[in-house]
């Protein structure tokens, strides 16, 4: 994994209007691996997650396969029409209601306020499914200024903290 100065942003607001119109989001299933794969391996994504390569095909199938029956992660794949638009995956903190977030946008989708779309839309229906009052951070490479545009536009605030 390749360094990056990260910050941090934390959610605060939970209004939730659609800006992509034609988004459609629903939890990730097995069939939506290849979809999945094609974007986690899209150069810009690649470059954004701080890690020097794609996923190798058979950890990942492996690792999807696992984490989509985790309890403690939930994982959700937004369409438009057929076409992969984006994704965004919750990790909950040891039980708590603190959850770690990593989304993504497919190339053709940046810039539409798609990563918005998802973030609204999957925090939605994270919070319905949770008893308590989730809270959510999402690390976000300090030159990464479409993914802040993404959160704050989805409710979140940047944190002045930055990582290593």
């Amino acid at each position: 994994m390749t360094t990056k100065q990260m910050r941090i942003a934390s959610s605060v607001v939970d209004t939730i209007p659609m800006t992509a119109r034609r988004l459609k989001v629903r939890p990730a299933t097995m069939d939506d691996f290849d979809a999945m794969l094609t974007m986690k391996s899209d150069p810009g994504d690649v470059m954004w997650s701080g890690f020097a390569s794609p996923p190798n095909p058979e950890n990942y199938r492996e690792w999807w396969a696992t984490n989509l029956g985790n309890p403690t992660r939930m994982m959700f794949i937004g369409y438009i029409g057929s076409d992969p638009a984006g994704y965004v995956h919750f990790a909950r903190s040891n039980g708590t209601n603190q959850f770690g977030i990593t989304y993504g946008v497919a190339h053709a989708y940046r810039g539409r306020g798609v990563g918005t779309a998802l973030l609204k839309s999957s925090i939605a229906d994270v919070r319905k499914s949770c008893a308590v009052n989730p809270q959510f951070q999402a690390w976000i490479a300090v030159s990464n200024n479409g993914s802040e545009k993404a959160c704050l536009k989805a409710g979140f605030c940047l944190s002045e903290h930055v990582r290593d």
